[in-house]
């Protein structure tokens, strides 16, 4: 749904709503908790973040680019100051920095800690991975990078589906190494795995999120 359509829908609910809570910015009244949090004010300060996000997003990526970042092939999907670069969707990640020795360090210290830093790795490392944008962990959106655009998602939904590729990112190279592994590692990367499930990657999901948001410190 497109951000326009979104404001409409929102615009036609408050409509069928009788007024009893008050928004300071447009005097609006709402008979119902719900509705007066998400109005088009509150979406529309949300969208103001992201569009902020956005021309952020590309100063880091002007600053990875000046900084030595490479492997990506020149196209126009972002042009700034005679920049070309092709963002990689979402996903669909180049992990080709990523070396088997640096996954293994995290192979042989397996917890959540070690899941992030890879996750950091992944999409930081390489500035055609910077396909995901989190503004604030108290929004309920992020953007991603999809088909030359950039598209609004259901935050925990996706967040939670980054960690668990990235975890099988890991365990692909896990299964190739398992055999020359000591058998400490193993059985420390196996209780971790055992207790890889929704409820084990919550607090997964909420470190995730402030390392999104906070992407600029680890960059720069």
């Amino acid at each position: 749904m497109s951000h326009k359509a979104m404001l409409n829908e929102l615009e036609r609910d408050i409509k069928k709503d009788k007024a009893k809570l008050v928004c300071e910015k447009c005097n609006r009244k709402f008979k119902y908790r719900a509705n007066f949090d998400k109005h088009s004010c509150c979406l529309n300060n949300e969208m103001d973040d992201i569009s902020k996000t956005l021309y952020q997003q590309k100063e880091i990526l002007k600053s990875l680019l000046k900084n030595g970042g490479n492997g990506c092939n020149t196209t126009n999907i972002l042009n700034q100051n005679n920049i070309n670069i092709t963002i990689n969707d979402f996903g669909k990640e180049d992990i080709s920095h990523i070396t088997d020795q640096f996954v293994l360090d995290i192979i042989s210290k397996m917890n959540s800690s070690s899941l992030i830093k890879y996750i950091q790795a992944v999409h930081y490392g390489n500035p055609c991975n910077l396909n995901i944008i989190l503004p604030g962990q108290n929004q309920k959106f992020v953007l991603i990078w999809k088909n030359n655009q950039w598209v609004l998602k259901d935050k925990g939904v996706i967040i939670d589906g980054m960690i668990v590729k990235n975890f099988d990112r890991i365990n692909d190279v896990y299964e190739k190494m398992e055999n020359k592994l000591p058998k400490s590692v193993q059985n420390e990367y196996t209780n971790y795995a055992d207790t890889f499930d929704y409820t084990g990657r919550k607090s997964i999901i909420n470190d995730t999120e402030k390392m999104l948001v906070n992407k600029k410190q680890l960059i720069g």
